[in-house]
């Protein structure tokens, strides 16, 4: 499946659209393969007309999608201006790509949507990708944002690199990769995400932080991951509903 009107191809792109339904954890989610369709079929069922500019989005947005792919590090090594919308998968997907994007993008900052610190030492993948990045990204470029939950362990590594956790976030005039994983929203707005966390913020202040971030920065690229929804609901709808609103920032009058 793909989204419905992304008729521009890769070249001729503004945003690119990329499935990435990688499950490769130990003990995997066999959902998050599903999820980059389903999450298209939501889009799909969205209005993309802006009031605020009179603009629809896909009338006025070069879009492209290239489907799910068997190599997201091969499809992002291919960005020129592009600005990238991924769909996971597990949370193991946000180090191939940072991995990739930090050798092209100058002075690359990551900012982490997560109810998890995701920095264990040992376990599953998608548990200790906050170690990986940063080992390639520098710790003052790296922003956590609502991890509530988190060993001993955790915290003294997070201590230890310096790494801060923030409700809000400032950034401007810097190229951004966002990774949303959406646990990190009260549970309440996605009951199918994978491990779902009480006690986060409501998805409309995460809307607007996101917004608000994509207007005064670069975003280069953008993941959503770790949803397990088997078919299509709330969840899916909900972030899908998110997704267009960030898309609709791109508009111009």
């Amino acid at each position: 499946m793909k989204i419905d009107n992304s008729v521009y191809n890769f070249e001729e792109a503004e945003i690119v659209f990329a499935g990435a339904p990688l499950a490769r954890s130990k003990t995997p989610n066999p959902l998050a393969r599903k999820a980059p369709d389903l999450l298209r079929f939501s889009l799909n069922n969205k209005y993309d007309y802006d009031p605020l500019t009179g603009l629809n989005v896909f009338d006025e947005l070069r879009i492209h999608d290239s489907g799910n792919a068997k190599n997201l590090g091969r499809l992002l090594s291919r960005r020129v201006m592009q600005k990238f919308f991924i769909i996971g998968g597990e949370h193991t997907i946000t180090y191939d790509a940072v991995k990739v994007l930090n050798k092209s993008v100058k002075d690359l900052h990551v900012i982490i949507f997560d109810a998890h610190a995701d920095a264990r030492s040992k376990g599953e993948d998608n548990a200790c990708f906050l170690r990986k990045i940063v080992d390639e990204v520098p710790a003052e470029n790296i922003h956590l944002i609502g991890q509530r939950v988190f060993s001993g362990e955790e915290h003294e590594f997070m201590e230890e690199h310096g790494l801060k956790i923030h409700e809000s976030l400032d950034l401007k005039n810097k190229n951004i990769y966002i990774s949303f994983d959406i646990d990190v929203v009260d549970c309440v707005h996605v009951p199918t995400c994978s491990t779902p966390e009480p006690f986060g913020k409501s998805l409309e202040y995460y809307n607007d932080l996101l917004v608000k971030l994509c207007r005064n920065n670069n975003l280069i690229s953008i993941d959503f991951v770790e949803f397990s929804g088997k078919e299509y609901d709330i969840t899916y709808s909900n972030i899908a509903s998110l997704i267009m609103n960030l898309l609709k920032t791109f508009l111009k009058e």
